[in-house]
């Protein structure tokens, strides 16, 4: 026979829910990272939202993109005025797609006509795709022929041979 337990013959008590203790909040530019479980607490993280990397995307790779931009601006401005010199039209051609590829990045030429980011990514898929195939091809025909010249014979500078 189980033992007699007497507060039990009552029925079950009600046990009242854990009260979970109530944390300062985190200092200034720390995140807080919520508990992951009913049972856990909150606690802080050093880095910011985020973590680490995203502190370094923010704070580094960020201002660095924005600064490759702009000197990758007054490239493009300096490579337009020696093409406008040029005065031909393939020279025309390339000036077009400068600029258009220069207003398709930036919220200006969005401003201005809203086909302009069309067009620069149309710029970017099909010319661009037409020009890496043919280096591309030209690299693989390249190759193959040196590994030929190196598989009869032919090449020798790989040993150290130098001139044969």
């Amino acid at each position: 026979e189980p033992p007699r337990i007497p507060w039990l013959d009552a029925g079950q008590p009600e046990i009242a829910p854990p009260v979970l203790p109530v944390l300062t909040p985190c200092p200034e530019g720390w995140g807080e990272v919520p508990p992951a479980g009913p049972d856990e607490v909150a606690t802080c993280d050093p880095w910011p939202e985020g973590g680490p990397l995203d502190w370094i995307f923010k704070h580094g790779i960020t201002p660095l993109s924005a600064t490759m931009f702009s000197i990758i601006g007054f490239f493009i401005a300096s490579a337009a005025f020696r093409t406008f010199r040029a005065r031909s039209i393939e020279a025309t051609l390339l000036l077009l797609a400068a600029v258009i590829i220069m207003l398709g990045q930036t919220p200006l030429g969005q401003m201005l006509w809203q086909g302009i980011p069309d067009i620069m990514v149309w710029l970017f898929n099909v010319p661009t795709t037409a020009a890496k195939r043919a280096l591309l091809f030209g690299i693989a025909m390249g190759s193959i022929a040196f590994s030929l010249r190196i598989i009869f014979g032919i090449e020798r500078a790989y040993l150290g041979g130098g001139k044969d």
